[in-house]
């Protein structure tokens, strides 16, 4: 293999992506796998784009302008670096999540899209996408019980986050076998059976094709 496989979680808002790339993380660096960094990676990556984009802007334009330069970004000063030294990147949000929330949430323009983000991510796709699917009015009532500040995009309304997921779902193929698309609905360690399962089906961890553990 020319790299370290890259993994990437999708969801909509409450999917429990991030408690699913953690423990995958955690779970491979367990097992000595080379895992990059201390912690998964996220979109968006950069802290101060980050800050802007979830406390909202003043244009989809301007949302879309930020998330793709914060890609840009992230892809040739993390991402691509650490696969080319073999390491495992995984990450919570990709390009799908520009599609779904961008052009299916906000109804912004395909071809604008498709032409920015293949820009930003120079030729950069993940090997693996864990899509959790769920009903959004399902974790909606989580984040409710988290009881934290929610965030610019998880106060739109359920109509939404509807679209995000049909946005979503409408990106899959069937016939890939990148995209793995797991019911979010279910326990989180069911959840996380099903990721562990089949992020070690990825010839990467084959025993013969890892020679940097």
């Amino acid at each position: 293999m020319n790299g370290g496989p890259f993994i990437v979680f999708e969801g909509g808002d409450g999917a429990g992506k991030t408690e699913q790339a953690a423990r995958l993380f955690n779970e491979l660096k367990l097992r000595g796998y080379p895992v990059h960094g201390e912690k998964p990676e996220r979109e968006p990556h950069d802290a101060a784009i980050r800050k802007q984009l979830l406390n909202g802007v003043s244009s989809p334009l301007e949302e879309l302008r930020l998330f793709l330069l914060d890609r840009e970004l992230h892809v040739t000063q993390v991402i691509r670096p650490a696969i080319n030294a073999g390491k495992i990147v995984i990450c919570d949000r990709f390009s799908p999540s520009t599609f779904a929330y961008q052009h299916f949430g906000r109804g912004m323009d395909l071809d604008t899209i498709r032409h920015g983000d293949t820009q930003a991510r120079r030729g950069t796709w993940p090997d693996i996408i864990f899509l959790l699917d769920g009903n959004p009015a399902v974790f909606r009532q989580r984040l409710a019980e988290r009881g934290e500040k929610l965030t610019a995009f998880e106060m739109l309304g359920l109509e939404f986050h509807q679209r995000v997921r049909s946005g979503f779902l409408a990106q899959v193929d069937p016939e890939s076998l990148v995209w793995h698309v797991i019911n979010a609905e279910q326990e989180k360690d069911t959840v996380f059976e099903s990721v562990l399962r089949s992020t070690l089906q990825h010839p990467f961890f084959k025993p013969e094709s890892i020679t940097n553990v």
